[in-house]
């Protein structure tokens, strides 16, 4: 229960001034001759950590009902509710949508199938450098499925969008090849696993975004 309260808790902040206003508190019931002025001092105290907690909890609330609300108007971006910072670029993004939803829409799809199959992987340390393809192959999808929506727009900086996107999804695709490697270390190599080598990959390259 304990767990829960504090996961549900906002800012990691919160959570630091909390304890250190509480241990000022019990330092004071220890070592201080207490006075009226030092329990309204404690009250005060308590009071205020009431405060912090309780509207962080509320700005947690208020973001779900904000998240939920996204999901709403674009109910493509359902699959992502874990995701938020890919549903916050998209929304932030659906302007582009009725110049080109076709494009838009593949460019979600695929970054669902790239988080299924990351999610897959985690879970399941066999053939993870055939699924690591394939999630490559969501990956790169969904940057050019993006990217193509630049024929149909103007005055729109598609491309600095583009490499937003590219930075949040590498994030999945880094922690990927960390997990591989890690795994390789721990329990050897077989004909299913092998090394991925971050340095030869497409997305490193200067020309990824030219090819597409």
């Amino acid at each position: 229960m304990i767990y829960k309260y504090l996961n549900s808790v906002y800012s990691k902040k919160t959570i630091i001034s909390s304890v250190i206003i509480s241990l000022y508190i019990i330092y004071s019931l220890n070592y201080s001759n207490l006075t009226t002025k030092g329990v309204l001092g404690i009250l005060i105290s308590l009071i205020f950590v009431w405060y912090i907690i309780d509207k962080d909890k509320s700005l947690v609330k208020d973001h779900d009902v904000m998240i939920s609300n996204i999901i709403i108007e674009i109910p493509i971006l359902k699959d992502l509710k874990k995701y938020e910072e890919l549903i916050l670029f998209f929304y932030k993004n659906k302007v582009i949508m009725k110049y080109d939803y076709v494009n838009y829409k593949k460019s979600i799809l695929s970054v669902t199938q790239m988080i299924t199959n990351y999610e897959y992987i985690k879970n399941n340390s066999k053939n993870i450098r055939f699924l690591f393809d394939i999630l490559l192959k969501d990956y790169h999808l969904s940057i050019k499925h993006f990217k193509n929506m630049e024929f149909n727009l103007k005055n729109y900086n598609i491309l600095k969008e583009v490499n937003i996107l590219n930075k949040l999804l590498l994030f999945y695709v880094d922690d990927i090849i960390l997990y591989n490697n890690n795994n390789l270390e721990l329990n050897g190599y077989n004909v299913f696993k092998n090394k991925i080598d971050n340095s030869i990959l497409p997305f490193n390259q200067s020309t990824f975004f030219e090819e597409m």
